[in-house]
């Protein structure tokens, strides 16, 4: 019996996260179908489609669930960049998710076992799967741990912001998207994999960015260099580290993407009578 050939999904932010996953496939064909741009090709065996949400993600609940609702997966992947919260968490490590919160500033920053906390404040990753990828990366020499996710629809850009964010909600890294995306792949069914790559420390100050992003997540460039003025010390350790951030996020990407079916989950893998590549 042939086995069928996986078809993953895969979510990325910023252009330079999607430009960097997107490279790691071969026979590459860029769409851009309503409102949502994506490269389709393969990673090895694998047929791979990689999406933009870009930074926040506004909108792209709605566009992602279009998306699923048409074209079938047997994975949706969440690769890219985070902050770390945890200040044992150093720039290149790579956290792959089990359980992501969503910050709510109508509760202030509640552990998330508050019984105050609203229900849908978890969304929880496929472990079984991310167990498997992280002993694949962590064989290839790359540092791998497991830990929460915090979603903001905000940079977090100080080390007090960071610190008292990972304290009070158990998390190791923060990011602007997972959430949302997470929950939306756990609704059609599929196993969600959160693999984020520590860009900036959790005791570094970073640029503050956020004036620098118009309401669909895209970057100024004019607000973004303002922003690195006023804190330049900051913004030349940001890019300091973005060069090995990238380099560890590609890396990563490449050996993920390669997932075999059985490492997707057997009953998978032995399911998968899909739609025609298309």
């Amino acid at each position: 019996m042939q086995i069928p050939i996986p078809r993953l999904c895969v979510v990325t932010a910023a252009d330079i996260e999607f430009k960097a996953v997107a490279s790691q496939l071969r026979e590459r064909e860029n769409t851009l179908a309503p409102g949502l741009k994506q490269c389709r090709g393969r990673v090895g065996r694998n047929f791979v489609t990689v999406l933009q949400s870009e930074i926040g993600a506004q909108g792209f609940h709605e566009k992602l669930t279009a998306h699923l609702s048409e074209t079938q997966y047997d994975a949706l992947f969440i690769i890219g960049l985070a902050g770390a919260l945890s200040p044992n968490l150093k720039t290149g490590e790579v956290v792959f998710y089990d359980t992501c919160f969503l910050f709510r500033p109508e509760f202030g920053t509640p552990p998330p076992s508050d019984p105050s906390s609203p229900p849908d404040q978890a969304s929880v990753c496929d472990f079984q799967v991310s167990s498997s990828l992280r002993q694949r990366l962590m064989a290839e020499g790359l540092k791998c741990i497991f830990g929460a996710g915090l979603t903001l629809d905000f940079m977090v850009t100080t080390p007090a912001e960071k610190l008292a964010m990972g304290e009070s909600y158990g998390a190791a890294a923060v990011d602007m998207e997972s959430h949302d995306v997470i929950a939306v792949g756990t609704q059609f069914g599929l196993p969600v994999i959160v693999l984020r790559v520590i860009l900036d420390e959790a005791m570094q100050k970073t640029p503050d960015f956020n004036l620098a992003f118009d309401a669909a997540g895209r970057m100024n460039n004019l607000k973004a260099l303002l922003s690195m003025l006023m804190r330049p010390i900051a913004a030349i350790q940001f890019f300091l580290g973005l060069p090995q951030a990238m380099k560890v996020l590609r890396r990563a990407a490449s050996l993920v993407l390669l997932a075999e079916p059985t490492v997707l989950r057997p009953t998978t893998a032995m399911a998968l009578t899909r739609k025609a590549w298309s």
